[in-house]
């Protein structure tokens, strides 16, 4: 027998009833509002099913749903008759549906068993992949690292909300449960800074993440909306408003400290990070820049002594003269380190995995980085200080000096500009006109080479001082 009737709490008692005595056998029961949605009752038991025209498939026991569910199983009914008219099967996604009780996951998840979506963990290796082909090395592994993607990452169960997930149900508030729980790793001091800073770089990087999935329609999937918008803050961003209104943590490194960091590099274990840190102080440019470059690179100039012709992370290229001290530790490194035959001024110096069959490359990036970090803990110069050196403060303090005084210094009668500061530290010597790129073929050596010789002076300027600090300091102890 055949009943048909919206389907509410009273249908369901009959069927119950007819299942309890048993004298149903074959009875459909058909729901008016959706009539592809039906019961099917049996001598001993009944279930929930899916029928149309050419398609009839069993959904789940009928005791695994209640009357609360009805709305939602005529809205996975109607997904499954657009799915049958794309000629897709419908029985992974009430599957998916028994198991998740969201029709927007099951649908999700029947996409991609059809391949028409993706999962985060397949997504992100597509993304990384990406990433290594089209960004730089440093960018790749800070990133690889972020996403919890590296091999035994200690950040991977910090993912546990988006695991396993379609790309098109994850949402702003899974990545903010992300990025919370690598901030709770640590709980105070520098164990919470350091995880504030990991949050913040996975923020970084879930943003990028993001925004290549949407761009990429034809491989993730149709459906994936922006969910690492604005929306999705730092964690730094909130910290700083409430904990640093006066922004003093944000400052950078001052003559006297920046002559106490360079003291400390002569006590730095690693010979060759204690160049590298020298080298990139004096020249205020990238860590990545400084730890890759090639040897060759380092031209002996007739007028100014040396110039290093390169080209950074984001393929740009410049031209810069070195100062007296700068050009010392180029020269040392070359001493030092020709022995590796390497075309890298500072080689890697042993392989990183057993299956390296080439160790010609460049110190890692990260070396240098841990010599400073030693600065920040234990007896280090700089513990308790509101600075943390970082290479990017290398760059900041460098930036900072300049700013006001970059006025002084000219180029063809025209005063610089603090946005002409790139001509140290970016490409095209500030140039941004597409004549002046195309045409002007001057590379200013004169006017890079003050700039970077007063800096220079500046910093051993600041070393001094330190001296005399740590000296008076040493007579009062005394007295």
């Amino acid at each position: 027998m055949i009943h048909t009737e919206p389907f509410d709490g009273n249908t369901l008692r009959k069927i119950g009833g007819q299942v309890t005595r048993g004298d149903a056998d074959g009875d459909v029961w058909k729901d008016y509002e959706c009539v592809s949605l039906q019961v099917r009752v049996g001598k001993t038991s009944a279930s929930w099913s899916y029928k149309t025209r050419d398609n009839q498939v069993k959904i789940a026991d009928f005791h695994a749903f209640s009357k609360d569910d009805v709305p939602v199983l005529r809205d996975l009914v109607l997904q499954a008759k657009k799915l049958e008219k794309e000629g897709r099967a419908v029985a992974p996604m009430f599957a998916e549906f028994v198991a998740s009780r969201s029709v927007p996951e099951a649908k999700a998840k029947a996409d991609v068993a059809d391949g028409l979506g993706m999962l985060w963990e397949q997504a992100r290796e597509l993304y990384l992949v990406w990433l290594k082909e089209n960004r730089s090395k440093d960018t790749y592994r800070t990133y690889r690292s972020a996403l919890g993607a590296a091999r035994k990452s200690t950040l991977a169960p910090c993912f546990a909300p988006i695991a396993g997930r379609p790309l098109a149900t994850i949402s702003t508030a899974d990545l903010a449960m992300v990025r919370n729980r690598i901030n709770n790793r640590g709980k105070s001091g520098e164990a919470k800074g350091r995880s504030i800073r990991q949050a913040d770089l996975t923020v970084a990087a879930l943003k990028s993440a993001w925004l290549h999935f949407v761009n990429e329609p034809e491989v993730f999937g149709l459906g994936i909306s922006n969910v690492a918008t604005e929306d999705l803050r730092k964690v730094r961003d909130r910290v700083e408003r409430v904990e640093s209104s006066s922004g003093a943590s944000e400052r950078g490194m001052n003559q006297c400290e920046l002559g106490m960091f360079f003291e400390e590099l002569g006590s730095v274990r690693n010979p060759m990070s204690r160049l590298v840190l020298s080298l990139q102080l004096l020249l205020g440019q990238r860590r990545l820049d400084v730890c890759s470059a090639i040897e060759e690179s380092f031209v002996d100039h007739p007028e100014y002594g040396m110039v290093w012709r390169l080209e950074d992370k984001t393929h740009a290229w410049r031209v810069l003269p070195l100062p007296p001290l700068a050009q010392e530790i180029v020269r040392k490194a070359r001493d030092d380190y020709r022995r590796y035959r390497s075309r890298y001024l500072f080689p890697k110096n042993r392989r990183q995995k057993k299956s390296d069959a080439n160790i010609d490359g460049h110190i890692s990036e990260r070396t240098p980085s841990k010599m400073m970090e030693l600065m920040r803990v234990g007896d280090g110069p700089f513990v308790g200080s509101l600075i943390d050196p970082s290479t990017h403060d290398l760059r900041k303090a460098f930036i900072t000096y300049l700013t006001p005084r970059i006025h002084n210094y000219s180029v063809g009668g025209r005063p610089l500009t603090k946005d002409d500061i790139q001509m140290i530290t970016h490409s095209d010597e500030g140039r941004e006109t597409t004549a002046s790129l195309v045409y002007d073929k001057n590379e200013y050596l004169d006017v890079k080479l003050a700039i970077l010789t007063e800096w220079e002076e500046y910093v051993v300027e600041g070393l001094g001082m330190w001296e005399e600090l740590k000296a008076s300091r040493l007579l009062k102890t005394a007295a």
